[in-house]
């Protein structure tokens, strides 16, 4: 019985140090597997980052629904007062007042229209009008896009109505399209 014992007692310390490191083991499977977790979460939010990015032409197209970038995935901040003392005869707190709420002063601005047309630059030329004011190219360089923009002012029988931000500037009217005031729109 003694030897029935000793063996009982044996088998029962291989227990116990078997169990210890089963459970020591299952702790550290547990650990690298909540590792791996936190790994593969880390690389989905760096994946959705990517699209999110690459869907919003690197900041440019803030709405994300720009089908491509036609003018690239750099910002290019301007002096929108200095961009706007170019234009002649047009009011410049209206010219100015529109081109912050169309592009933040970003000449690379774009927003995609559910239409299928884009928006580019800062004073955001949408794309039917390219081939008339830019030879058909997007108008992303200042002063290409300024020459769109006067043409597109042109056509509004010289008022800013063209531009969906003209009731947030007060600049709708023909009468606030024109001249070099400033008193005439809100300055935001």
């Amino acid at each position: 019985m003694s030897l029935r014992l000793k063996r009982d007692s044996q088998i029962f310390k291989s227990w116990k140090i078997g169990h210890k490191r089963f459970k020591k083991s299952t702790r550290q499977t547990a650990h690298t597997i909540t590792k791996m977790q936190k790994q593969v979460v880390i690389f989905v939010l760096f994946a959705i980052l990517a699209s999110v990015i690459a869907e919003t032409c690197g900041g440019n197209c803030p709405g994300g629904r720009c089908k491509s970038c036609p003018c690239g995935t750099s910002r290019a901040p301007v002096n929108i007062a200095a961009e706007c003392a170019k234009w002649s005869g047009v009011n410049r707190a209206c010219c100015e007042c529109i081109a912050k709420h169309e592009s933040g002063g970003n000449a690379h601005a774009m927003n995609g229209n559910s239409n299928g047309s884009i928006d580019v630059g800062l004073w955001q030329v949408n794309s039917m009008n390219w081939a008339s004011c830019n030879g058909g190219r997007a108008p992303c360089d200042v002063a290409s896009n300024l020459k769109c923009a006067m043409q597109v002012w042109q056509w509004g029988h010289h008022s800013f109505k063209g531009w969906s931000t003209c009731g947030a500037c007060g600049c709708c009217s023909k009468g606030l399209g024109s001249g070099n005031s400033t008193s005439n729109a809100m300055e935001n």
